[in-house]
């Protein structure tokens, strides 16, 4: 996250943004309207679309009078679809709570685009802390709901179908 993060702030903010609306797209565009997405100035997109169609990260097409440009889905640019993730709500507070004292898994039980209800299983875990990181989550849009067992209770309620279903690893 930190290594990402450093590797952000030394590369130029306009590069950046082509890339993002270049790794956006379904379908190739053309200059103007990724100068237009992206917020960087026509000379500028021209300039830095050399660049990286030199480096294999673009490539171009010519249909008539338009010429249309896209991301080459390879192992090159591979590392973008981790740099341009929108980081969730529910992403944030997990790697908040993942190296809490105590804590030995997280699982997801339910979730959708403004909810999400897990499972903490670990001993003696900081329910307040928890509460607290909740509370902070809730006040963003983002509904969070959880409750914590230790293995043993969570291995009994499980094998009585009360935690059955689906349930995902964080």
């Amino acid at each position: 996250m930190i290594e990402k993060e450093v590797l952000r702030s030394l590369l130029d903010h306009k590069k950046l943004a082509v890339l993002r609306v270049l790794h956006s797209a379904q379908e190739g565009m053309y200059l103007r309207e990724i100068a237009k997405k992206s917020e960087v100035p026509l000379t500028s997109v021209f300039r830095i679309l050399q660049v990286l169609e030199k480096i294999g990260l673009v490539r171009s097409k010519e249909i008539g009078m338009m010429k249309f440009y896209s991301l080459v889905r390879s192992g090159k640019s591979e590392f973008l679809d981790s740099w341009f993730k929108e980081e969730t709500l529910l992403d944030a507070f997990v790697e908040q709570i993942k190296g809490m004292e105590g804590l030995k898994k997280i699982l997801l039980h339910e979730a959708d685009r403004n909810h999400a209800n897990l499972v903490l299983i670990g001993n003696r875990l900081d329910e307040q802390l928890i509460d607290g990181l909740v509370e902070q989550i809730k006040e963003k849009g983002f509904d969070l709901s959880y409750v914590a067992f230790n293995q043993n209770q969570f291995d009994k309620l499980n094998k009585m179908g009360i935690y059955a279903g689906a349930k995902a690893l964080l």
